[in-house]
C-alpha cells in the first residue's frame, strides 16, 4: 500500500502563559549532589527563600537508611520539601560548594 502523509498548516495558538502580577518576593532553592561526573540528586523548590532577609536553610537525612535516606529541606526550621530515597554527599571531600551562587 502506497500512502502519503501531508502536513497540515495549523492556526497560531492563542494560548499564552499568564503574566506575573508583580515582582516575586521569594527565590528558588536548588540543591544538587554529584558523584564525580554524574549528578546523583537534584532538588528544586520554587519560590521558597524569602528575599532580603536572613534565612536558615538545613538539608539533612530524615530517615535512618544509610544507603538512600529520605532528604528533608528545612527553611527557618520548617520542613518545606522531602526527597524520598535521596543521596548524601560523599564524606571524603567536597568541591564546588556554592551558597547563593547564580548562573
Amino acid at each position: 500500500i502506497d500512502q502519503q502523509v501531508e502536513a497540515r498548516i495549523l492556526e497560531p495558538s492563542t494560548v499564552r502563559m499568564p503574566k506575573p502580577t508583580g515582582p516575586s518576593n521569594k527565590a528558588t532553592l536548588h540543591y544538587e549532589v554529584w558523584d564525580s561526573q554524574q549528578r546523583k540528586m537534584n532538588i528544586k523548590v520554587n519560590s521558597i527563600i524569602p528575599l532580603k532577609q536572613w534565612v536558615h536553610i538545613a538539608i539533612t537525612a530524615i530517615t535512618e537508611d544509610a544507603a538512600r535516606p529520605d532528604i528533608g529541606v528545612f527553611v527557618n526550621g520548617e520542613m518545606v520539601f522531602v526527597q524520598p530515597s535521596g543521596y548524601l554527599p560523599q564524606p571524603i571531600s567536597t568541591t564546588n560548594n556554592y551558597l547563593g551562587k547564580s548562573r
